[in-house]
This record gives structure tokens, C-alpha cells and sequence, in this order.
């Protein structure tokens, strides 16, 4: 069950994933937070993709290595 989001609540973990992501995905990779809207989606990112050959959006929903909601997010 998820919790209504009115306000932001970034999980725990969410600015080492989007430092990881940054430094893996390159420059030209966008990153958007989507934990201050109400979004089922954590993390918006778009980035190019090799098996496809083109640039797309990926949403992600960030948990902790375990599958739980971290508890800033509980």
C-alpha cells in the first residue's frame, strides 16, 4: 500500500542513487526527482539506451537492497 504525496519525502537512499546514476550514465543523462509531486515514480531518468540505440525515459521507484521502502518513505 502507498502512502499519499503531498509533500516531498525522497527516500534515505536516493541522493547516492542519483550520484550513481550520474556517474554512470554520463552528462548528457537527465535525472529528474519526481518524489515532490504526487508520482508513483521516485526518479525520472532519460538516458540513452544501447539495446535500443536511442535516448528514453525510465522511470524507477528506489528501494533499499532488500525491497523495503526505506524509512524516511514508510
Amino acid at each position: 500500500m502507498t502512502r499519499p504525496r503531498y509533500a516531498p519525502h525522497p527516500d534515505a537512499n536516493q541522493q547516492d542513487v542519483i550520484d550513481a546514476l550520474r556517474a554512470g550514465l554520463g552528462a548528457d543523462a537527465v535525472i529528474l526527482d519526481c518524489s515532490r509531486w504526487a508520482s508513483v515514480y521516485d526518479l525520472l531518468v532519460y538516458a540513452y539506451d544501447v539495446r535500443l540505440g536511442a535516448y528514453r525515459w525510465q522511470p524507477l521507484e528506489l528501494k533499499t537492497a532488500g525491497g523495503e521502502l526505506t524509512a524516511e518513505s514508510q
